[in-house]
């Protein structure tokens, strides 16, 4: 189907999303052109040999692959599958978060589609996972600055208040840092490509952090616009630094300011008075999903539906259940937060990995790994994968993972088994051994 016809079938209301998908057929057959406009394939190998339709089940098929021959759906390997939840509400689920302006919350959510408020609750960081995206560097003129999630210690009771507390205390605060991309227009003022935002969660405003924050975000042949907070001591090393004085409206005139982050800044606050009682560790995948409206803000409610869409079939729910949801520890606020993420597109995307491993007895080495899949357990992350080192299958703690490095030997043709496949091959205290 070309995208034209596929623009056609976007709903514009909630009332057209529950007069489209009236059944769970008319769900899955919208996700099955969504997902497989360009060619039907298999979830598990990738193989896109023709499948055979399980005349008893419809919309299930069977892989023809020999090494395969598994049966999939169009939910398969995605944060849909072995949901029980009618997928009718699931689209009217992702219709309502990507188009409230101001957020939905869970018991708003509840009332909306008849749902117990827990199940709105998990229904939501779900799909709040979704709208985490991989975006390009940013480049040109940046805007920088941070901002602190959690209230003024001022209008709290006195019995709710923090000892040693004010200002910009992390006691009970959060520290948001944003970097905002200018959108790039041609002569006549046209925009020719549009900005990004990016938002990070970081521990602290120190000068270490935000320059390792920027580092990681932005191009160093960028121009940073930020404000005379000390923590912006180190931005010349890399970057062509602008400080901005606004109480006395310097370089206003030459073009440079941060108004505009500022103004995202408003939004987030507007967005967060709507919510109650956040915890820290679940405040990463709200400032994401923030982040998703922001930069898809010029799309219409349909095309940020689609995109919302298409983005849960890139998420697996066995890297995202409930146990994780409810870890003490949430993975995007520690360091191997992009290990993970790395780990999860060389998985779906078959890359040889080149790893920097510590194990459990503290002994360091070097191995080239190829990951068959991510598992969650006991509140830890084990990446999967056949090992050249120990010429086995092995599995690795992410966290003992140091450095991946980029690897340039070509995937080994030799068949891998799949992570359902070696599931099932041992015991589970055999399998992962931490």
């Amino acid at each position: 189907m070309r995208k034209e016809e596929l623009i056609l079938l976007t709903p514009t209301s909630l009332f057209d999303v529950f007069d489209r998908f009236k059944t769970q057929e008319d769900c899955l057959s919208y996700l099955e052109i969504l997902r497989w406009h360009e060619a039907r394939f298999c979830p598990h190998c990738g193989s896109l040999k023709r499948a055979i339709n399980l005349t008893d089940k419809p919309f299930h098929y069977r892989c023809t692959e020999k090494l395969c021959g598994l049966p999939f759906t169009v939910l398969t390997e995605t944060l849909l599958e072995k949901s029980k939840l009618p997928l009718r509400k699931w689209m009217a689920a992702f219709f309502l978060t990507c188009t409230r302006k101001n957020a939905i919350n869970s018991i708003e959510l509840s009332t909306e589609l008849d749902l117990p408020q827990k199940t709105a609750w998990y229904l939501l960081y779900r799909i709040r996972e979704c709208c985490i995206m991989d975006y390009p560097k940013l480049k040109g003129i940046i805007e920088a600055d941070e901002t602190y999630i959690g209230g003024k210690y001022r209008n709290k009771h006195l019995g709710h208040k923090a000892k040693n507390a004010q200002g910009r205390s992390l006691v009970e605060k959060a520290c948001v840092f944003g970097m905002l991309e200018r959108d790039e227009k041609n002569k006549k003022g046209e925009v020719i490509r549009e900005g990004n935002l990016v938002v990070s969660l970081v521990e602290d405003a120190s000068s270490d952090t935000l320059i390792k924050t920027l580092r990681k975000f932005v191009q160093t042949d960028s121009i940073v616009v930020t404000d005379e907070w000390k923590g912006y001591s180190r931005v010349y090393e890399d970057y062509l630094h602008i400080k901005v004085n606004h109480s006395r409206y310097e370089m206003e005139e030459a073009g440079f300011h941060t108004n505009q982050l500022e103004g995202a800044w408003g939004q987030l606050k507007q967005m967060m008075n709507s919510m109650r009682g956040i915890e820290r560790k679940h405040l990463p995948r709200i400032i994401k999903q923030f982040e998703f409206m922001y930069n898809h803000r010029r799309l219409s409610p349909g095309e940020r539906f689609q995109l919302l869409l298409t983005s849960s079939f890139q998420k697996k729910l066995a890297s995202f259940t409930l146990a994780r949801l409810k870890a003490d520890k949430d993975i995007y606020l520690n360091a191997q937060s992009l290990f993970v993420r790395t780990l999860e597109r060389a998985v779906r995307e078959k890359q040889m990995l080149r790893i920097k491993y510590t194990d459990a007895h503290h002994v360091q080495t070097e191995r080239v790994v190829e990951p068959i899949g991510l598992v969650f357990y006991r509140k830890r992350y084990h990446m999967i994968g056949w090992c050249h080192l120990r010429n086995d299958y092995r599995n690795f703690r992410v966290e003992g993972i140091e450095e991946i490095l980029p690897v340039k030997e070509a995937l080994n043709k030799r068949d891998l088994l799949l992570l359902k496949e070696y599931m099932r091959q041992f015991k589970p205290q055999e399998r992962l051994r931490a």
